[in-house]
């Protein structure tokens, strides 16, 4: 298997908002973990690829959008050619005011 096409080490499958995991709004991989996700975690999509960033944001809002994490599901994904992926499935909601989210 070429490098470029190997399954990356890690991924973050983020959800659409109330979307059951049906949905996906941005994929992410990495060859390094993630930092730890915690349920009630905001998520801030502006700053994802412009595909991903323009779907969050086509849902109409007042003051912009970010996401809470509602839930988390963990996937370990196995390969025949030896490769694996910790994936971690992330459910959301999402906050209608950014300005609410943040700690004062």
């Amino acid at each position: 298997m070429p490098l470029d096409d190997r399954l990356r080490r890690y991924a973050l499958e983020i959800y659409m908002p109330e979307s059951q995991g049906y949905d996906v709004a941005c994929f992410i991989e990495s060859d390094f973990p993630f930092l730890a996700l915690h349920v009630g975690d905001i998520m801030n999509p502006r700053v994802w690829l412009p595909e991903a960033a323009n779907l969050i944001e086509s849902i109409p809002s007042q003051y912009g959008s970010v996401l809470r994490i509602t839930g988390l599901e963990h996937f370990v994904i196995q390969t025949d050619n030896g490769y694996s992926q910790h994936k971690i499935g992330v459910f959301t909601e999402r906050l209608d005011n950014i300005a609410e989210s943040r700690q004062g």
